[in-house]
Order: C-alpha cells, then sequence, then structure tokens
C-alpha cells in the first residue's frame, strides 16, 4: 500500500518580528489544525529545497487527523522563487 502524500491546505506568510511566531502559536492550540513545525522555509531556502519535495510532504505525515494544515514561514515573503514553487507544489493552498 503506498502512503497517502499529504500537503499543506495554507500557509502563512509574513515579515520578521511582525507577530508570526504569535500567529503560529495561537493557530497550533487549535484541535484541528496541524502546523508541525514553524519556520519551514522549504520554498525560499536552497538548503532545504535540495531536500527535495517528499522531505518537505513527509513534514505533513504526523497531521492526517486534522482538518487543515499549514506552516508559516518569514522568508516566503521575500524571496521571489518562493511564490512559483508554492504554485507548482502546493497549488490549492491559501496563503
Amino acid at each position: 500500500m503506498q502512503d497517502i502524500i499529504t500537503k499543506p491546505s495554507f500557509i502563512g506568510i509574513g515579515a520578521q518580528k511582525a507577530a508570526t511566531s504569535w500567529v503560529y502559536f495561537c493557530i497550533s492550540e487549535h484541535p484541528d489544525i496541524c502546523i508541525p513545525i514553524k519556520d519551514v522555509h522549504f520554498f525560499s531556502r536552497d538548503r532545504n529545497w535540495l531536500m527535495g519535495v517528499d522531505w518537505y510532504y513527509n513534514i505533513y505525515k504526523c497531521c492526517r487527523h486534522q482538518k487543515s494544515i499549514g506552516e508559516i514561514s518569514t522568508s516566503y515573503l521575500y524571496t521571489p522563487e518562493s511564490a512559483l514553487r508554492i504554485k507548482k507544489y502546493v497549488p490549492n493552498a491559501r496563503i
């Protein structure tokens, strides 16, 4: 049996020092929302991007029972390639 790929349904972006940590902690307290890691920086940082999209999807394996799954990474706001990568690999995610 093949594993089901779990993708985020939302991606939070924002500037550093603009309350993204506070938003992360508030959202992560909700029982129907899963944010396993804050600041994954997958779509914006080459060291993470080079680990591959399967590495990124695996972050969300623990989130199969929540209604909404996501992440918050501040670097997506100012890294030009982030938007194109997000569109390609999680096109249905809300920003």
